[in-house]
Formats: structure tokens, sequence, C-alpha cells
């Protein structure tokens, strides 16, 4: 099953460097991939929602899973390798 995206566009806060990218999100595309192609590379190792690697915190907006993650993603916080947007998003990636 496709994810449902509502929105073309997510909004990325990029901690470290203290910069702000608006993105276009492509139907389909994870916001990991996104990321990469800003060359913007967060922490990730298993692109399925299983180690938990990239857990990123999720500022605001709603994003959903094509599969149920098997780690825990609490509020306030996202799985960036298998998470597409619902909504506009804003992550503080570290």
């Amino acid at each position: 099953m496709q994810p449902l995206i509502l929105t073309n566009y997510v909004t990325l806060i990029y901690n470290m460097a203290q910069r702000i990218f608006i993105s276009k999100v492509h139907q389909g595309e994870s916001l990991l991939k996104t990321l990469a192609k800003k060359n913007i590379e967060p922490y990730y190792e298993c692109c399925q929602g299983h180690c938990g690697t990239c857990k990123t915190r999720l500022i605001k907006g709603e994003v959903r899973y094509a599969q149920t993650p098997l780690t825990d993603v609490d509020e306030g916080e996202c799985l960036i390798c298998c998470a597409y947007p619902v909504t506009d998003v804003v992550l503080e990636i570290s």
C-alpha cells in the first residue's frame, strides 16, 4: 500500500548549521530520501523502521508509515527513513 501524501512540500530545519531548508517532497518519497537530495545526511541504518537510529524530532506536521515501525516512536518524533509527510512538516535534524 502506497502512503497517502496530501502535500508536496516539507520544511526542514537543520540545527547544526542553523540553516532552514524548504524542499519539495515527491509523492512516494520518504523524508530521508528528500534530505539526501539536499546533501543532508542524518544518522540512519535500516531504512525500514526497525532500529530507531534515524529517530528525529517532529516539530510540526503529520507523517505516516507504509508499514508500522517495529521501534517505538514517541509523540513529537518520527523515523525519517520510512516516514512520508501527510501535511507540511517541520523537522529538527541534529
